[in-house]
């Protein structure tokens, strides 16, 4: 998959509880062991892929730990829904062998980043169906 087409442009706000320089945004502790915050954006100008986001406003609202806590569920529990198979081959190969998961990040990176990385998926769909393929004849 290709890396995607988006822009925005707008003015955003970020207040909390902490002291300036929130701890939270470079993953450290919060100033007073909780953290309570709010982010709001106004997107003058943008878009993502097909979708105009001109004039979009949103606010964000963290109500401190509890609720980072059940954010970071809800989040988990798409990410396990959407990418359970990769989770496995990651779990299996990393626990097997480290080049096969640096193989599998260094394949994912590629189709992320690269222009040509819908191609390579596709490239890599093709000989994954031909391996299968001879596997299965090979056992006839």
């Amino acid at each position: 998959m290709a890396a995607s087409d988006w822009r925005l442009e707008g003015e955003w706000m970020k207040n909390c509880t902490c002291a300036f320089g929130c701890p939270c945004d470079f993953n450290a502790r919060p100033t007073q062991g909780y953290c309570k915050g709010l982010v709001a954006m106004w997107m003058s100008k943008g878009h993502f892929e097909g979708t105009r986001l001109d004039g979009l406003r949103f606010a964000i609202a963290r109500p401190g730990t509890r609720g980072a806590f059940r954010m970071g569920l809800r989040h988990g529990s798409y990410c396990v829904g959407c990418c359970w198979f990769l989770m496995v081959l990651l779990f299996v190969g990393g626990v097997m062998n480290l080049a096969w998961i640096i193989g599998i990040a260094l394949y994912v990176a590629a189709e992320k980043l690269l222009p040509f990385g819908q191609r390579l998926s596709y490239a890599a769909g093709a000989l994954l169906i031909l391996s299968g393929t001879i596997v299965v004849a090979r056992a006839m």
